[in-house]
């Protein structure tokens, strides 16, 4: 498997032609997976991370100096991935660490019943040890989704217990 040369499909890749695409990634997929899986458990994550290493592979594949070292580059950007999407996950656990209230009721103002409706007032920026706009639209979107959940529950379900 990994004797194949590319030099090939890597050249009609460059000129593109996406058949010669389609038959790196069914020549790769299995051996890309199995680097990011040693890193991810979750599939979706997994998919998620070998969907980013391939469009990177896409992007910066005109950039690969010797196409004989295709299977160590495309393994490097898998486990970048994998490695990155890590941190992700550990920031955004710290993040939603930061959010949970201190007591019982700290949240609670006159005009907002729950930690929920509270994160209008917390700046997105806050979410993140680092401020990320992606991550900030993110958060946004996450909250406008939870809103519109809550939304269709009846009054007595929508208590948020921390």
């Amino acid at each position: 498997m990994r004797n194949i040369d590319f030099t090939d499909s890597i050249n009609a890749v460059i000129q593109g032609d996406m058949d010669a695409f389609e038959y790196l990634y069914n020549q790769t997929y299995s051996y890309l997976r199995l680097k990011v899986s040693q890193y991810l458990k979750k599939e979706e994550d997994i998919e998620d991370v070998l969907q980013n290493t391939y469009l990177k592979i896409y992007s910066e594949l005109s950039n690969l100096k010797e196409p004989k070292s295709f299977w160590k580059w495309a393994g490097t950007i898998a486990t970048n991935a994998a490695l990155t999407e890590i941190r992700r996950q550990k920031a955004l656990k710290n993040s939603m660490v930061n959010l949970m209230p201190p007591t019982k009721g700290s949240f609670e103002k006159e005009d907002k019943t729950s930690a929920i409706e509270a994160l209008d007032e917390i700046p997105a920026e806050t979410y993140y040890a680092e401020f990320n706009p992606e991550a900030s639209m993110d958060v946004k979107e996450t909250k406008r989704l939870i809103d519109e959940m809550l939304a269709d529950l009846p009054n007595n379900q929508r208590e948020c217990i921390f």
